[in-house]
């Protein structure tokens, strides 16, 4: 008996504008995005951002039970709060989750003058300024990130991220708050 082999389709993946070239882009025309699981009461949370790439700043962020587009919607609506101008175009770099390639943000990218870069496969280095805050987070804070309760580890990570983007000094001895004036 033949067997007819299976057609193996061509998966595409969405262009990488960005190409690692972050120190070309001013405040508010690149974030970057990811999310990261955090461990907690034998289960995980799940943290996502957004990151202004000039400054570091933490620009939207959102902590989940679930690893949904809806953690990434509620970023989205969190960080549009710090963007100035939406005639201006924005590019939000990510890794090619499935929640930056869905209907969903696609549709919110168009609506709001996005455009959308993708790390390429596999390559976590395109997107190591997410990466990098994470491991900050869980590295500085992870005394603090030992939490039972869902709501005190998102209190947890709340306090971080304010820690870092008004407190911490980071790029020429500034905090990312210093780097948007």
């Amino acid at each position: 008996m033949y067997r007819k082999p299976k057609e193996v389709k061509k998966i595409t993946y969405g262009p990488n504008h960005v190409n690692r070239n972050r120190s070309l882009y001013s405040k508010n025309e690149l974030w970057v995005t990811d999310i990261t699981y955090i461990p907690f009461n034998k289960k995980f949370a799940y943290l996502s951002v957004l990151k202004d790439a000039n400054t570091g700043f933490i620009v939207g962020h959102e902590v989940s039970l679930k690893n949904d587009i809806d953690i990434y919607r509620k970023t989205l609506e969190k960080a549009s709060l710090h963007r100035q101008d939406l005639s201006k175009k924005l590019i939000i770099h990510s890794d090619n989750g499935n929640q930056y390639t869905s209907i969903f943000a696609k549709r919110y990218a168009k609506k709001n003058n996005i455009i959308i870069s993708l790390s390429r496969p596999g390559n976590s280095i395109d997107n190591g300024m997410c990466e990098t805050f994470f491991s900050s987070l869980k590295e500085e804070w992870k005394i603090k990130l030992k939490q039972d309760e869902f709501l005190k580890l998102k209190l947890a990570i709340d306090n971080y991220i304010e820690f870092y983007n008004y407190e911490r000094i980071m790029i020429k001895h500034k905090s990312p708050q210093h780097m948007l004036i």
